[in-house]
């Protein structure tokens, strides 16, 4: 069995460098062995909807919180 590194990471208005942390999340070789917790905390900016967009893609390891 292998084992899981959950990376929980509190955002708040970082749309211009979310795409940078959830690309080398994603990027990971083995995707089964990694997820992000990304947790908006409430910005106004499109950080969230960002990280929806990468959970839609990678529903097993991005997991976008609001």
């Amino acid at each position: 069995m292998s084992e899981l590194l959950t990376v929980s990471v509190a955002v708040y208005n970082v749309e211009g460098y979310i795409t940078q942390l959830l690309d080398s999340v994603v990027s990971a070789k083995n995707k089964n062995e990694i997820e992000a917790l990304v947790i908006d905390d409430g910005g106004t900016d499109n950080t969230l909807n960002v990280a929806l967009k990468y959970q839609e893609q990678y529903p097993s390891v991005i997991h976008a919180i609001h």
